[in-house]
């Protein structure tokens, strides 16, 4: 479906604009060195370099110098995201330089948002903005417990409160866990 590599792309904490100025350039294996385990894990890395909008266009350069950065894709959708690359390679050697560096979501926000409407609609799922992949990100990062500072880098915040006033909302088990922990520093608690 011509929506999954942005879902991708949402998923990973891209921004929307972010997202429609990904570049095949800008996809690429990395590996990383872990010095608390001493391993090295395999990645697939976005580095965020460039901005599509309705109004500017195609732009080189990020929204700010905090939105300059590598973001890991997603692990479930990183062959996913490879696959749609190889697809829209072109055979001929010459064309590959200008390929690199073409968007590789060809699409205007608008008409985005329309076909995101209508694949909602088709699967019989409620209608949210596909900008509200960006919160999910954040909200999945949150309730797996990262450092909220990474979570903050990692979707291009230049302040820690953005993360709290506009993307990380608790869930109700999340409040719950709370609840009982809180419930556990009281006198007479069991």
């Amino acid at each position: 479906h011509p929506l999954e590599a942005y879902l991708i792309l949402g998923l990973s904490g891209l921004r929307l604009e972010e997202s429609l100025g990904v570049t095949p350039r800008d996809v690429e294996p990395r590996e990383a060195y872990d010095i608390v385990t001493g391993t090295v894990e395999h990645s697939l890395v976005v580095t965020v370099r460039n901005t599509y909008t309705d109004a500017d266009g195609f732009k080189r350069g990020a929204k700010n110098d905090f939105s300059e950065r590598s973001v890991p894709v997603i692990v479930a959708g990183r062959d996913r995201l490879l696959s749609i690359i190889a697809a829209s390679r072109p055979d001929d050697p010459a064309a590959l330089e200008a390929w690199a560096g073409e968007r590789l979501l060809p699409y205007r926000s608008d008409n985005l948002a329309k076909m995101w409407r209508t694949a909602l609609e088709s699967m019989g799922l409620r209608r949210i903005p596909p900008n509200m992949l960006r919160h999910t990100s954040e909200t999945l990062m949150q309730a797996a417990r990262l450092p909220d500072t990474l979570v903050s880098r990692l979707h291009g915040h230049t302040e820690l409160n953005t993360d709290y006033r506009h993307y990380m909302r608790p869930s109700l088990a999340e409040a719950e866990r709370a609840a009982r922990e809180v419930h556990k520093l009281m006198p007479g608690a069991e």
